[in-house]
C-alpha cells in the first residue's frame, strides 16, 4: 500500500486519507 508509507512520512496528509480509510484512523490513534 503506497498511502501507508506517504502517511508515515507526511503526517499532514494522515488526517486526509483517515477521512477516506477509517482504518488509518485506529493506527494512528
Amino acid at each position: 500500500m503506497k498511502v501507508r508509507s506517504s502517511v508515515k512520512k507526511m503526517r499532514g496528509r494522515v488526517f486526509v486519507i483517515c477521512s477516506k480509510n477509517k482504518k488509518h484512523k485506529q493506527r494512528q490513534g
